[in-house]
């Protein structure tokens, strides 16, 4: 779930808005692994994502005298990642496959689970290919619900940080990430009636 930031960060941002770099540095440090899974979720292309996540930072380091603290550090920098991700992703349509866990139908709070590296092969390949299924079915959603769930699904954010993040009521996050997870099972459902 949502894993919560300390007060560190007020001081780095105030360090920040006073002209010291290594203070941004530190946030980029705290933060840059996150974003960046985060933003190739949403991309599905690592090359495509790391330079997101350098303009991430880079439009964050520029707006940064403008940061209310009414929300957290994090929140406004997942707002930023999530922008322009979805703004490059406009631009590109790209369907490509990242590497997430696989998909489980019965508990909706834990919809990936991660892969053991203890599988052999067979078993690893099996879950390559419903990775592969799963990832399909994601990209193929709609730009507000493929958020939904990769921001809750997959990076395991709470209703009220993605309520932050996506700048919408909490009632909206909910029926986003309920309407996503439906129209996942209905794609995933149709594959399998083929087969």
């Amino acid at each position: 779930m949502g894993k919560k930031f300390s007060d560190d960060d007020t001081h780095l941002i105030t360090e920040c808005k006073q002209g010291n770099k290594s203070a941004f540095d530190s946030l980029v440090v705290k933060y840059q692994d996150r974003v960046f899974n985060v933003v190739y979720r949403l991309t599905g292309d690592e090359n495509l994502a790391c330079d997101l996540v350098q303009d991430t930072f880079i439009n964050a380091y520029r707006g940064l005298k403008n940061f209310k603290e009414h929300s957290t550090f994090f929140t406004w920098l997942f707002r930023i990642a999530v922008n322009t991700a979805t703004n490059s992703r406009r631009k590109r349509m790209r369907n490509r496959v990242v590497s997430i866990s696989k998909f489980q139908s019965e508990n909706e709070d834990n919809w990936f689970d991660p892969v053991s590296d203890e599988k052999d092969p067979s078993q690893k390949a099996e879950d390559s290919e419903q990775t592969i299924i799963v990832q399909q079915a994601i990209d193929s959603l709609e730009e507000p619900y493929k958020t939904a769930i990769v921001l809750r699904d997959i990076e395991g954010l709470s209703y009220e940080e993605m309520q932050e993040i996506l700048e919408c009521p909490i009632g909206t996050v909910r029926s986003r990430i309920h309407r996503a997870r439906n129209l996942v099972k209905e794609k995933l459902e149709a594959i399998l009636n083929k087969e």
